[in-house]
């Protein structure tokens, strides 16, 4: 019986400090065959690096602590293999285009805005592993 799978098994870290936002992603990817860790900060998320290879970081920008834009730029010169996906829903200065746009800047391999569908995410996933 031929697979159902379109995509090989990734390995993911989700980063967002909002545990509903961060358990929703993480169980949506883990219900599509990929291995999937959560993180809340950007500060978990580089130890979690530093035991474990991941092909793909999704996180969110602003977090409390080291927030997204202090860990995309560390994920890219540390681990240069490690696609990212920034998401974000903006901030009270920001919107989430200008956060789209400074995270990319910094070396986001996407970025998504808040709210997304899980179709926008996985066509996203694709295009950044491709």
């Amino acid at each position: 019986m031929p697979s159902r799978r379109k995509s090989p098994l990734l390995a993911i870290l989700v980063v967002d400090d909002e545990p509903t936002v961060r358990d929703a992603l993480i169980n949506l990817l883990t219900d599509d065959g990929h291995r999937v860790v959560g993180a809340e900060n950007g500060s978990a998320a580089l130890a979690e690096l530093e035991v474990q290879p991941f092909d793909l970081v999704i996180s969110d920008i602003f977090m409390p602590g080291r927030d997204g834009l202090e860990l995309v730029p560390v994920i890219r010169t540390q681990y240069p293999g490690t696609k990212i996906i920034t998401i974000s829903g903006g901030s009270t200065v920001l919107s989430a285009t200008d956060c789209s746009r400074i995270s990319q800047a910094l070396g986001a391999s996407a970025s998504l805005e808040k709210p997304f569908d899980l179709a926008t995410l996985t066509a996203t996933i694709a295009m950044v592993i491709t």
